[in-house]
């Protein structure tokens, strides 16, 4: 086997550089075509809204109290949709709560041993956790 040269720097990228011109040109790849979009493909419209500071003050008092953008405040009134209110953390951790309080009891309530200690207090215990939750149900709905 032929023991290969050794070769100095400026030969060895003369010999790149030889290389690479008898390599075939590469083409860039083609792109492809951007897809087709549907007709809903921009539906957005600028609109300019004047009023008074008081007005204002109205829109964003409403704004905060449904818990939308302005964007989807305006759209909705536009459309007619009914505007409600997104939920805030804290009606969604009592939910939590409850629904964590409810099963504790409905376990107590199913367990034989808690039957037979004290019948009654368990009874009170799932009268007290419906009670809660009915309370619970009514406050969302009449947030």
């Amino acid at each position: 086997m032929p023991r290969k040269q050794k070769l100095s720097r400026s030969e060895w990228i003369d010999l790149l550089l030889t290389e690479a011109e008898a390599l075939p040109s590469e083409r860039p790849a083609k792109r492809r075509p951007p897809k087709k979009r549907g007709p809903m493909r921009d539906n957005s419209r600028n609109i300019a809204v004047h009023m008074t500071e008081e007005q204002f003050q109205r829109l964003e008092r409403y704004r905060n109290m449904t818990r939308h953008c302005v964007t989807t405040y305006f759209r909705k009134l536009i459309d007619g949709d009914r505007l409600i209110g997104r939920r805030t953390d804290f009606y969604r951790n009592i939910h939590a709560g409850v629904n964590m309080i409810y099963s504790n009891v409905r376990q107590i309530e199913r367990n034989p041993y808690a039957r037979e200690l004290d019948a009654e207090s368990v009874g009170k215990m799932v009268y007290l956790a419906k009670k809660l939750t009915d309370e619970i149900f009514y406050l969302s709905c009449h947030e």
